[in-house]
C-alpha cells in the first residue's frame, strides 16, 4: 500500500468516525450544546490541519523520518 493509499484509507475512517459521533451527539445532546460542540471541533480540526501540514515538507513527505514510520505501522 502506497504512502498516499494509507492516508486516503486513513483519512475515510477517520471522517466515518467523526460522522457517527455527530450522530451520536445529535441525538443525545440538546441543539445549544451541539452547536457549541460544532464550533469547538471546526476550531480543533483548523488547528490539527494546521499541525500535520507543519509537519510535512513542501512535496507532501514527512519532515521527520519517524513519521514515515508511524505510517509504516498502521
Amino acid at each position: 500500500m502506497t504512502q498516499e493509499e494509507k492516508e486516503k484509507y486513513l483519512n475515510q475512517k477517520m471522517e466515518n468516525m467523526r460522522r457517527k459521533n455527530e450522530e451520536l451527539l445529535k441525538r443525545h445532546q440538546g441543539h445549544g450544546q451541539y452547536q457549541e460542540y460544532e464550533r469547538w471541533k471546526a476550531e480543533r480540526d483548523a488547528i490539527d490541519e494546521a499541525r500535520l501540514s507543519r509537519g510535512r515538507t513542501d512535496g507532501g513527505a514527512w519532515r521527520r523520518e519517524w513519521d514515515n514510520d508511524k505510517m509504516d505501522q498502521g
